[in-house]
């Protein structure tokens, strides 16, 4: 990801989360000092500061945090759509698929 990747998107109206990964290669303050440069470079640049998450696959960390994140931007479900959601779910389970 790069400044003007960000300036590009930003025209679109999409929400964005950064991801900083290989988390586990680097020390937990250079990883801090890394994510605060970068949101610094945007603010100079006159960009939205979007949310920043580290995560490291190998160990796992961050992963919720990524999770919660995607959760945020996805539509929420009615009730309705919940509840019509279950129904079929156990339609299906009764007649063994």
């Amino acid at each position: 990801i790069d400044v003007q990747f960000l300036s590009w998107i930003r025209d679109f109206d999409r929400n964005v989360v950064l991801v900083f990964t290989k988390s586990d290669l680097s020390k937990k303050e250079m990883v801090k000092t890394n994510m605060k440069r970068f949101r610094e470079t945007l603010m100079a640049y006159n960009l939205p500061v979007p949310k920043c998450v580290s995560c490291s696959a190998k160990s796992g960390a961050g992963k919720m945090a990524i999770f919660e994140q995607i959760q945020r931007y996805l539509p929420k479900e009615s009730k309705a759509e919940i509840k019509k959601k279950k129904a079929s779910e156990a339609w299906l389970k009764n007649i063994g698929m």
